[in-house]
């Protein structure tokens, strides 16, 4: 569907919005200042050839500040907003010729928190090409959160500096309770006449929550943040209810189906950071590198998300003993299990495996799916604790998958067992078996640092290429985990998601 239409239905739409405004859209008289933020040039990162995300793009960026009221009107800020925009030119602010697709910022409630808190993420991400708006919430929530948003949306496709200048392309960010207006506006019109490529969750809250919400319903690609000092918003004093899913990113990232070989969703846990980190380098990284990704098809950014690398000279994280781990689920899978539906096809020796629903099994989980729970001691000689999983003869041809993942964390519980380091290996048809330990794949299974308040156990993936195997996977029979480590004689783990990607 072509611009001019999609901005057609836009303004139809926003009309009926705005007939009960003390100004008509129409009659806009709009203050609007442009502003040099930045001009630098990429910096390559030498390990993957591609330019680091965290730091300054090509592109200076400008900005257009705007308001959707007279001077003279009493209406609330939330008329305000924002454009950073892209330019090539030095003397002057002409925005950057070529397509641009949109990325839409909706802030976190605070004092004195509007969408001037975001100035270094939202130039950051002009400064790679994007166009980004950002608008006062003013802490609006409901049908009013909706009207407000969808205003500013037509502002910037019809009056805006860069309305020649878009394409249909859109992403939508928002950072806490801007988390709940971005779920709220997924099913309107307005945002389905356009092509929602990507929806980004900055530590989401649940204001506007829709129970059961997919959010693949309305776009492909979801990354979702949180970090170590968030709440749950559902709970009281921000601990987690036993016995209740969690209303946070993770119920975002658990919910979000993942359809088909054109489907991924990601999310990040990072620790020792505030509910407000939207300044530091982790986080304007992976934004950027998501957005580059699945707005703009910059597919090499994919190895920050599947592959977990960072920049060698990359100090993303900023305090001392800071961890980030990774989750990360695309469609160009096969799953050997998901736990969803039991355990079929597995065996075991010298363990303790129970098939169960996270959050019901585990008051410290934040999770929302079944898993499977393992625990071990090879106190005693001899004892050789292993969990094998069959795969069925459908799946055996495996060609055409390049990696075997799974995701896992220990258990939250004394004694703290850190850097659990067992083994994963692959058998195939002719009965050859070759094991890897996971510290050659990342690191080793640390224990979970604090997340949400009281809650503690979250997962992350693994992913290890066939070829380290060592033998021919043409067609593999069984998975075996192998939980043998003399540094750690006992462990206790939950395992998910276990699964061949391409």
């Amino acid at each position: 569907m072509g611009i001019k239409k999609i901005i057609a239905l836009l303004a139809v739409a926003t009309f009926f919005y705005a007939c009960n405004d003390p100004l008509d859209l129409d009659e806009v008289k709009r203050s609007t200042t442009d502003e040099i933020i930045t001009n630098s040039t990429v910096i390559f990162d030498p390990s993957g050839f591609v330019p680091d995300p965290g730091k300054t793009g090509p592109y200076k960026v400008c900005t257009q500040e705007y308001s959707l009221y007279r001077p003279s009107d009493p209406g609330d800020d939330g008329g305000k907003g924002i454009i950073y925009y892209p330019s090539e030119t030095e003397s002057s602010c002409a925005v950057k010729s070529g397509g641009l697709p949109l990325v839409v910022f909706v802030h976190a409630t605070g004092p004195g928190y509007n969408y001037t808190k975001y100035k270094n993420l939202l130039s950051h991400l002009a400064s790679w090409g994007f166009a980004v708006m950002a608008y006062n919430r003013n802490n609006v929530a409901g049908q009013t959160g909706v009207e407000r948003f969808t205003k500013h949306l037509l502002y910037t496709y019809t009056q805006s500096v860069v309305k020649n200048h878009l394409t249909a392309d859109i992403a939508l960010v928002g950072h806490s309770s801007g988390g709940g207006t971005v779920r709220a506006v997924l099913p309107t019109a307005e945002i389905q006449q356009l092509n929602l490529k990507s929806v980004v969750l900055l530590s989401p809250a649940f204001n506007d929550y829709v129970e059961g919400l997919d959010i693949s319903e309305h776009t492909n690609h979801l990354l979702t943040i949180n970090v170590s000092d968030d709440q749950d918003p559902s709970a009281n004093g921000g601990n987690k209810v036993v016995n209740k899913p969690m209303k946070t990113g993770v119920l975002d990232y658990d919910l979000f189906s993942i359809k088909n070989s054109t489907f991924s969703k990601d999310a990040l846990f990072v620790s020792k950071y505030g509910h407000y980190y939207q300044d530091y380098k982790f986080c304007l990284a992976y934004v950027n590198a998501f957005l580059l990704q699945h707005l703009k098809g910059q597919w090499q950014y994919n190895k920050y998300f599947k592959n977990q690398e960072k920049p060698a000279d990359w100090n993303y994280l900023g305090f001392e003993g800071a961890e980030i781990i990774q989750l990360h689920r695309e469609g160009s899978s096969l799953i050997i299990n998901d736990f969803e539906n039991g355990a079929p096809n597995i065996s075991s020796a010298n363990i303790k495996r129970y098939v169960r629903t996270s959050y019901l099994f585990d008051q410290h989980s934040p999770h929302n799916t079944g898993f499977l729970e393992v625990e071990w001691n090879t106190a005693a000689l001899g004892v050789n604790p292993y969990l094998q999983l069959s795969i069925h003869p459908d799946y055996q041809w495996t060609a055409n998958y390049k990696y075997l993942a799974f995701d896992v964390s220990q258990m939250y519980e004394d004694p703290v067992n850190n850097g659990i380091n067992f083994y994963v290996g692959i058998r195939n048809t002719d009965n050859k078996a070759y094991y890897q330990q996971i510290e050659h794949h990342k690191e080793p299974l640390n224990y979970p640092f604090q997340f949400l308040a009281t809650t503690k156990t979250h997962m992350r993936t693994y992913l290890i290429p066939l070829t380290a195997f060592q033998i021919d996977t043409d067609k593999l029979e069984a998975v075996i985990f192998r939980f043998l480590d003399p540094d750690h004689k006992s462990g206790h783990v939950v395992i998910d998601n276990i699964r061949f990607m391409k």
